[in-house]
């Protein structure tokens, strides 16, 4: 115990040198004994590991307060992705899609994660093919952060009635354009666009 005491003592005497030379945080590069050290020393200051050095820091100070709606809102969609991202790494075919595309040292879990918290956007709807008569063309540009796993066009007369729904098929040369035939004439346009993660990204354009 007197041994401990004294160890406690001597980390906390040579935290302070580094810590009175920054007060933010210093780094640990040439002490031997703190080298390699983590965790906390009397809940003042911390030891962090970035990569062959050791760092300290400040103990962060947390203030007890009640989140504002918006960042209970933020904390639990968040949350709603960490508990995606968990699921999705334990299908072995998602994770591998995930895997490939992270950046180098970047594991799926990120990739998933990420494409939990951002919805895929409709860029572009063009019905310059879409004319008078029905079996023509509508031409739809959607992109996601990861990967639009399916679109839908929804096709409306004048009274925002529906006249036909279906899903619109990948372009087999640009992978960011839709195509879907038409059976009928609309006057609006409504497209919807999900990503792997169930996300929904919408537009909407007038013939």
């Amino acid at each position: 115990m007197i041994e401990r005491w004294h160890m406690d003592k001597t980390i906390k005497n040579l935290s302070l040198q580094y810590i009175r030379a920054d007060k933010a945080m210093a780094s640990i590069e040439k002490n031997e004994h703190l080298k390699g050290i983590r965790g906390n020393l009397g809940k003042q200051f911390v030891y962090k590991q970035y990569g062959d050095k050791t760092v300290i820091a400040k103990m962060p100070e947390f203030r007890s307060r009640k989140p504002t709606a918006a960042e209970a809102k933020r904390r639990s969609r968040f949350a709603d992705a960490v508990a995606y991202a968990s699921a999705a790494i334990k299908d072995p075919l998602l994770k591998k899609a995930y895997q490939q595309a992270a950046a180098p040292f970047k594991r799926a879990y990120n990739v998933a994660l990420r494409d939990y918290l951002y919805a895929p956007a409709v860029e572009k709807i063009d019905l310059s093919e879409y004319g008078s008569h029905a079996n023509s063309q509508i031409s739809i540009i959607a992109t996601d952060d990861f990967r639009v796993a399916k679109v839908t066009v929804t096709i409306l007369d004048e009274g925002e009635n529906l006249m036909e729904e279906g899903d619109a098929i990948l372009d087999a040369i640009d992978q960011s354009k839709w195509i879907y035939k038409t059976k009928t004439v609309g006057a609006f346009v409504k497209v919807r666009a999900w990503d792997l993660a169930g996300n929904v990204g919408e537009g909407k354009s007038e013939r």
